[in-house]
């Protein structure tokens, strides 16, 4: 009877041990998702922030007085070319004209301007599609030679970028360039860096003052969505490789010493490898060694602490 019982108790004993080795097993092995490695083209870039301005302007100028009958746009006013920007009273100019040659012993008609090539204009026109930014034309009155409006172009756009000194020794006249706007939402103009000051200046925010070099980023193909005075990020692309192996920002670590290493996943294990990185870009860090295209990293190394563990692969990220 004893023997039974006996035999009854080592039985039970080897019945749960082989219930609990698997448990066992389980606790140890680190579940992970990974990514597998491919070979993309990668860009560095600089960021800064500025304004949108008009690249070029014009201004509508009379040579001799006027008398405007009246001024047809105002400031802030969107002209096509050949618009009328002001009406001229010509029997009220040609009065001033020959009161001002009587009143200086000169006639305007007879003495400053040749007779035959005097022409009183009926309108003043825009000579290109543009935004009036200034008007100095009064109806009614004379108008003295000078500049009486000018044009802003809205076709010819670009943006005066305050550059950080951290950043300023990257960037260079003809890098390619990426414009957004919170005025232009989900719209990206692109552009390039066409001028850079040779001197630095200081900006002071509402916490610091900060150093900063001023450049000027033309716009390609600006449209209506695009208004002078609008806030504008620039994204200037500094440097740019075709084929470069990347690996997301997720799937590396340091050690104590600083050294950077992944977890290359084989079968159902992860084991350690230390890289050498590069550029660090948007999608992540450039590895120059310790990791080809195709292999398998883990993307929570963080959960591993060991040369070599036991992993379950998860979900993998393409």
């Amino acid at each position: 009877m004893k023997k039974y019982a006996w035999l009854f108790f080592c039985t039970a004993v080897l019945l749960s041990l082989s219930i609990g080795i698997p448990d066992a097993v389980k606790a140890q092995t680190v579940q992970v998702n990974v990514c597998k490695i491919q070979k993309e083209d990668i860009e560095t870039c600089a960021i800064a922030t500025g304004k949108i301005e008009a690249s070029e302007q014009y201004e509508v100028e009379s040579k001799i007085p006027l008398v405007l009958q009246s001024v047809e746009v105002e400031v802030g006013d969107l002209v096509k070319k050949g618009q009328t920007l002001a009406i001229v009273d010509e029997e009220a100019t040609t009065e001033q004209l020959v009161d001002i040659g009587n009143t200086t012993g000169t006639s305007f008609l007879a003495g400053t301007y040749d007779v035959s090539q005097l022409t009183i204009p009926q309108t003043l026109t825009a000579s290109e599609e543009g935004t009036v930014s200034t008007v100095s034309a009064i109806a009614g009155q004379t108008m003295q030679p000078g500049i009486l409006f000018t044009i802003a172009s809205t076709t010819k756009l670009q943006v005066r970028a305050n550059i950080s000194e951290d950043i300023i020794s990257s960037i260079e006249v003809g890098q390619k360039a990426i414009i957004t706007g919170s005025g232009f939402k989900d719209r990206e103009y692109m552009g390039k860096v066409e001028k850079i000051d040779p001197s630095a200046k200081q900006i002071t925010g509402s916490v610091s003052t900060q150093t900063v070099v001023e450049a000027v980023i033309s716009i390609d193909q600006p449209d209506a969505y695009l208004k002078s005075g609008f806030s504008a990020k620039v994204k200037i692309i500094t440097d740019r490789a075709d084929d470069v192996v990347v690996v997301p920002y997720e799937a590396v670590r340091q050690d104590e010493e600083n050294h950077e290493y992944v977890y290359k996943i084989l079968g159902d294990q992860a084991f350690r490898q230390y890289i050498l990185s590069g550029r660090e870009v948007e999608q992540g860090i450039e590895v120059l060694e310790g990791v080809r295209q195709g292999d398998l990293l883990a993307l929570n190394p963080k959960e591993l602490d060991s040369d070599r563990e036991r992993v379950a692969v998860g979900k993998v990220v393409e």
